[in-house]
């Protein structure tokens, strides 16, 4: 009988050891899969070289009585493959892109003519773009001495906007605003031409204000679009006009 207790005893402790042994093991902690994502990067800004901001005398290579090669140059943009060179006639607006890998490129452009430029920055790797500041220089012809101001670019309302006035009111009184850049000589003033008709700002009914400023109070009826543009003078006697630019008024 002692045998049998014995034997029940130490079956009992080996049971005891055993359980504690197997709640002391500890869990294994998962390993996570390696980090497979991969960062893109986006364009970065170009910086622009020339030619240099509101230049009124560039002078190109390969004049000809029209044309001249005006060289654009920007310093290199991170994560960037390639460049877009947006250059835009002042008198005619209209829009050249250029696509190169390098930092310079050749156009052609007209002879006393204002232009502006900028850079958009692009990326295979990546959707997103970089746009640059925009500069103005004045392509210059031959023996030229004296260069207009920029053409005026609106700064209030922007090309499109609509206005808002308090509701009953059927419109109010608002002020043009706008930004102009020299050429050769000092702007002297403006004359702002603003009407309610389609780019039809010379009629007896157009509204034609001078100034000294660039700003400018005018009138305006609700329902209806209105056009203005801004002819810059020098002190040379220099004049550039702007495009014709609308706003809604609502």
């Amino acid at each position: 009988m002692e045998k049998i207790r014995l034997f029940i005893f130490l079956g009992l402790v080996v049971a005891a050891c055993t359980s504690c042994s197997k709640k002391s093991q500890p869990t294994p902690t998962p390993i996570p899969p390696p980090d497979t994502t991969v960062t893109v990067k986006s364009p970065g800004q170009a910086t622009l070289l020339t030619p240099a901001n509101n230049e009124p005398c560039t002078v190109g290579t390969g004049v000809t009585s029209k044309q001249s090669t005006v060289t654009f140059t920007w310093g290199a943009a991170a994560y960037t493959d390639s460049y877009e060179v947006h250059i835009k006639n002042l008198l005619t607006n209209g829009i050249t892109v250029l696509t190169t890998t390098n930092l310079t490129l050749d156009a052609t452009l007209a002879l006393s003519t204002p232009y502006s430029w900028y850079i958009v920055s692009t990326s295979k790797k990546s959707t997103e773009i970089a746009q640059s500041d925009t500069w103005k220089f004045y392509n210059s012809g031959p023996g030229t001495s004296f260069y207009p101001p920029y053409p005026a670019e609106p700064v209030y309302p922007l090309v499109g906007q609509t206005i808002t006035f308090p509701v009953g009111s059927g419109g109010g009184n608002l002020t043009l605003k706008w930004n102009a850049t020299a050429g050769s000589s000092p702007i002297t003033g403006y004359t702002v031409y603003y009407n309610n008709l389609l780019y039809n700002l010379t009629t007896p009914n157009a509204q034609i204000i001078s100034t000294t400023t660039n700003s400018a109070t005018v009138s305006a009826s609700a329902g209806t679009t209105y056009y203005w543009e801004v002819v810059t003078t020098d002190a040379s006697g220099n004049t550039s006009t702007s495009q014709v630019y609308s706003f809604y008024v609502e």
